[in-house]
């Protein structure tokens, strides 16, 4: 399973919503992140080889750092 967000905050999904305290109006409904996270699983972390998210992109899609594929951003 993999996600990808682009500007995603810990606020922004429903799975978190009893850490936020949000409104439901104001989150986005993620069954998925909900399910990992009732099974004990929350990303609280996470790390990319790029600042913006076309490098993370060529990356995901290539397999290989960003900087080692010929696609430039």
């Amino acid at each position: 399973m993999i996600f990808i967000a682009d500007d995603m905050g810990i606020g922004d999904t429903s799975a978190y919503q009893d850490l936020t305290g949000n409104a439901d109006s104001v989150q986005i409904d993620t069954p998925e992140m909900e399910r990992l996270a009732n099974l004990g699983t929350r990303f609280t972390d996470a790390h990319t080889n790029g600042a913006t998210c076309s490098p993370t992109r060529i990356s995901l899609l290539s397999g290989t750092y960003s900087f080692r594929s010929p696609l430039k951003t």
